[in-house]
């Protein structure tokens, strides 16, 4: 039979037919785009690009990321179960950035306030967009070409770029100097000139040309003959392409040689002596001043003072001059009278006292003769005699000046006279009071006094040479002497000055030797005494070993360390030293307590000095030597004594005792015996260890020479027992045994 019937929807497809474009941009810049189609259900899309750049889909949609300029196609398949369906395609333009624009045509120069044009080659599909910097003109823009109008000068910059939708271009740029008018120019170079000179002027602006103009000269460029005097001017105008600026104009001066017309004002019959002469003064005109002899002129500008000197005739000559050149000559003739003839020698005495005095000069007719006397003096005059009567000490000066009838006074006439009155010494004599027998001294009065005449004497035979304010004494006479001088001239004599001196013998001697202790100890004072002159100063001296106080003829030395010294003294005084006198002195250290030592059979002091030695406590007769030969067995000690004094006794030492003595048996065990000799009547013993530590408390003497000791206590080791009697400290080593 029939079951039960199912029944299923089939749906029937075909391949896919997309009738849409695909959606997106097709003019386009570098860089990423998005397209798409419409999202069908079980269709896929396979995108592809013919180039210029790289693809990233996503079924129905794609992002392009294009990366060359050009033109491209989109492509895309569309697809389903069925098959693949019709393809749609998109023409893609891809643009870039503008190239920079090219070079800029135009004027590299311009003028202010102009309109220059310029252009830049024409690319397609961009536009244009000029700019000027600061502002400098006004631009009227026109694609690839603009015009501007300058307003502002200097060098300004010229800038255009081109730009489309994808951005805008590196600008180019071009530099356009903009330039006025040139300013108004300076002129430097000589403003006053001379008649027919060539000067050359400077015209400082910004111009390219200059053009020059005057009155009164003749122009070639920039040099211009001056042909007429007075004031003329010189105008320059600079020029440009621009066009021309304004123009300077200058005053120049223009002069010649200078004319005098004038005649010299000043005497022209004078005397000798100084007449001043004078021209006018000019601006601009120097005065050159000459005369023909008879003087000497000084000149100053338009005047000059002449010192006539010489009686005569003579010409004074004036040259005027300025920057043009020498004028014509001014003379004038001048007379010049005689002056006097300077007087003769004035005679009378050059060196006076103060008492009266006549001086003359030669007479001659028709002068006049003027005395004058500086100070010193009363003064009265007799035409060529004069007398004076001197008053005063010291140097003045007499003057006679000649006078004639034109007033002229001549060369004056002098004469220095000395006016002395008796001397008055004052100073003292300088030099020694003190001096010894065969000297030379020099002895002398400080202030030396020209003219004067100094009287020196010495006594008691000593002689003398006198040399002005000096006198060299040469001393033969022990003792006192006087020495004196006095000064003189032709007026008199001074009062007499004196100077004590003391003569003395030559350099002393000592007599005898050193007296003092000549063995001493040491840390001890000890005083030495030579024998003495009161007249001398004595000086002691050690050469090491202590320090001296000095006493004049005595001294106390303070010895402070041993050995052998010399003590020295030398006497001396104001004449020199004496011989030094020497004396030898020992100086002992204390001793130290002596030590005996036994050297074979003899006993030695440590003391290598003065010793007494002693037996069983007895001094032994004779025995002081430091070394002993002892003959008896028993205890001995010393004694030694030197300049600082005895010493204690030195340490007891038993001579012969020992043998006598026993401890036995060595090394040993338990027990030990010690066994001394008969004649001692006590003794004590006991034991140290190594660490010197009492390991045995003592055993005393009980009567018997002969004692057991008990060392059983006593570790195995080295023991020292110490035995002690009333002659000897002996001790002895033992080794104990286990």
């Amino acid at each position: 039979g029939t079951g039960t019937a199912t029944s299923v929807n089939v749906f029937v497809n075909t391949i896919p037919n997309i009738s849409q474009n695909i959606a997106g941009d097709s003019v386009v810049c570098l860089g990423i785009s998005t397209y798409s189609l419409p999202q069908v259900s079980g269709v896929n899309y396979s995108w592809t690009i013919s180039g210029g750049g790289s693809i990233t889909a996503l079924n129905n949609s794609a992002s392009i990321n294009w990366t060359t300029a050009g033109t491209y196609t989109i492509t895309v398949i569309p697809s389903n179960e069925c098959g693949l369906g019709n393809t749609i395609t998109k023409q893609i333009t891809v643009n870039t950035i503008p190239a920079i624009p090219t070079t800029i045509l135009g004027a590299d120069s311009t003028c202010l306030n102009t309109t220059t044009t310029f252009s830049t080659t024409l690319q397609s599909n961009v536009i244009y967009n000029w700019n000027v910097t600061n502002s400098s003109g006004t631009i009227t823009p026109n694609i690839n070409n603009t015009t501007i109008n300058w307003n502002t000068t200097g060098v300004q910059t010229i800038s255009v770029t081109a730009a489309n939708s994808c951005g805008i271009s590196n600008p180019r740029t071009k530099d356009v100097t903009v330039l006025n008018v040139p300013t108004q120019p300076t002129i430097t170079g000589d403003f006053t000139v001379c008649l027919n000179d060539t000067e050359t002027y400077i015209a400082t602006s910004n111009g390219t040309n200059y053009t020059w103009s005057t009155t009164g000269g003749i122009v070639n460029g920039n040099d211009i003959t001056w042909t007429t005097l007075g004031n003329q001017s010189l105008t320059v105008t600079p020029t440009n392409f621009c066009g021309n600026g304004a123009s300077t104009s200058v005053n120049i001066a223009v002069e010649t040689v200078p004319t005098i017309s004038q005649n010299i004002l000043g005497d022209s019959v004078v005397c000798p002596g100084i007449t001043a002469y004078t021209l006018p003064q000019l601006s601009g005109v120097n005065y050159t001043w000459s005369i023909s002899g008879g003087g000497s002129i000084t000149s100053l500008g338009n005047a000059a003072n002449i010192n006539w000197i010489t009686a005569g005739t003579y010409t004074i000559t004036v040259i005027p001059s300025n920057n043009c050149g020498n004028g014509l000559a001014i003379t004038k003739q001048i007379t010049v009278r005689s002056v006097p003839n300077q007087p003769s020698a004035i005679q009378g005495a050059d060196t006076v006292c103060t008492v009266a005095e006549n001086y003359s000069v030669l007479f001659e007719n028709g002068i006049t003769y003027n005395w004058t006397l500086g100070s010193g003096g009363v003064l009265t005059t007799n035409g060529n005699v004069a007398t004076i009567v001197w008053t005063d000490e010291g140097t003045h000066t007499i003057i006679v000046t000649p006078q004639n009838v034109c007033g002229s006074l001549g060369t004056p006439i002098t004469k220095t006279v000395t006016v002395q009155i008796a001397p008055n010494l004052t100073a003292a004599i300088d030099g020694e009071v003190q001096v010894c027998n065969g000297e030379t001294a020099i002895y002398s009065i400080t202030t030396s006094i020209p003219n004067l005449t100094y009287n020196w004497t010495i006594d008691n035979g000593n002689s003398l040479v006198i040399n002005g304010n000096q006198a060299i004494v040469d001393f033969s006479t022990i003792g006192n002497t006087t020495l004196s001088v006095s000064v003189s001239n032709q007026c008199g004599n001074s009062s007499t000055k004196s100077l004590d001196i003391l003569v003395e013998n030559n350099a002393p001697n000592i007599l005898g030797e050193i007296i003092g202790d000549t063995l001493v100890c040491r840390n001890s004072d000890a005083v030495y005494t030579i024998n003495g002159n009161s007249d001398f100063d004595y000086n002691w001296f050690v050469n090491a070993g202590g320090t001296v106080s000095e006493l004049n003829n005595s001294s106390i030395i303070s010895w402070q360390t041993a050995g052998s010294f010399e003590v020295g003294v030398y006497a001396s005084n104001f004449c020199g030293l004496s011989d030094t006198v020497f004396t030898n002195v020992m100086v002992e250290n204390p001793l130290q307590r002596p030590q005996i030592t036994l050297v074979n059979d003899t006993l030695f002091s440590s003391n290598r000095t003065l010793s007494q030695w002693y037996y069983n406590g007895n001094e032994i007769e004779n025995a002081t030597d430091f070394a002993y030969r002892p003959i008896n067995s028993g205890v001995y000690y010393v004694e030694s004594e030197n300049i600082c004094g005895v010493t204690p006794f030195s340490n007891d030492f038993s001579f012969g005792l020992e043998s006598g003595l026993f401890l036995y048996p060595n090394p040993g065990r338990y027990f030990i015996t010690l066994r001394v000799p008969p004649y001692l009547a006590w003794y004590s013993v006991d034991a140290i260890d190594q660490q010197g530590r009492i390991v045995m408390q003592p055993i005393y003497y009980d009567g018997s020479n002969e004692v057991l000791l008990d060392v059983r206590d006593l570790a195995a080791g080295v023991y020292w027992f110490r035995i002690e009697t009333e002659l000897i400290l002996l001790y002895r080593k033992v080794v104990i045994l286990n």
